[in-house]
C-alpha cells in the first residue's frame, strides 16, 4: 500500500499505536494488538480515544479519512510482525458493514498483501485462504513464513 497514512507513535512494545485522524475534526485513535488465549494469536482493534482515556471501537467518527486510517492500520502490521514474527493477527469489523469495508480493502490490495502476508477469511468457525467476493466474519494475517492452514 503506497497510499498516504498518518504518522503514529509506537507504544507498549509495539502492541499499541496512537495517531490523530484529521478530517472534519481531529480524532485521537489507537490501534491495539491484544494477546488472546490462543498461543501467538493477537486480536487487533481500532478505537477512538476520548479525553478521559476511555476508548470506543463502535463509534462512527465520519471524519472523511477512512482510507487513510485503513492504510495506517496496515502500516502497523510490519512493525508488529518485526516484534512478533511468529504471531497471527485476527480482526473483524465491529459491525457487518465495517467487516465488509475491510474485505473490500483487502480485496483491492490482495496482490500486494500476498507478497508478504498469508491472508485468511473466517466464515463462522472455518477459516480458509482469502478469496475476493466471499463474505467473511473476520480475517487472519500472518507472515508468509508462518503456515496457519
Amino acid at each position: 500500500m503506497n497510499q498516504p497514512f498518518y504518522n503514529f507513535s509506537i507504544l507498549n512494545q509495539a502492541l499499541r499505536f496512537d495517531f490523530l485522524s484529521v478530517g472534519k475534526k481531529v480524532v485521537p485513535k489507537s490501534i491495539l494488538y491484544t494477546k488472546t488465549e490462543i498461543s501467538n494469536l493477537y486480536s487487533l482493534a481500532l478505537v477512538d480515544v476520548y479525553n478521559d482515556g476511555s476508548s470506543d471501537d463502535i463509534c462512527v467518527s465520519n471524519n472523511g479519512d477512512m482510507e487513510k486510517i485503513l492504510v495506517t492500520v496496515f502500516q502497523t502490521f510490519s512493525i508488529f510482525f518485526t516484534n512478533y514474527p511468529d504471531s497471527i493477527i485476527a480482526f473483524q469489523g465491529s459491525t457487518p458493514s465495517r467487516t465488509r469495508l475491510y474485505r473490500i480493502a483487502i480485496s483491492h490490495e490482495l496482490a500486494n498483501i500476498n507478497k508478504v502476508y498469508n491472508v485468511w477469511g473466517i466464515a463462522g468457525e472455518i477459516y480458509r485462504p482469502f478469496e475476493k467476493d466471499h463474505n467473511y466474519t473476520g480475517f487472519l494475517f500472518s507472515l508468509k513464513t508462518i503456515n496457519i492452514g
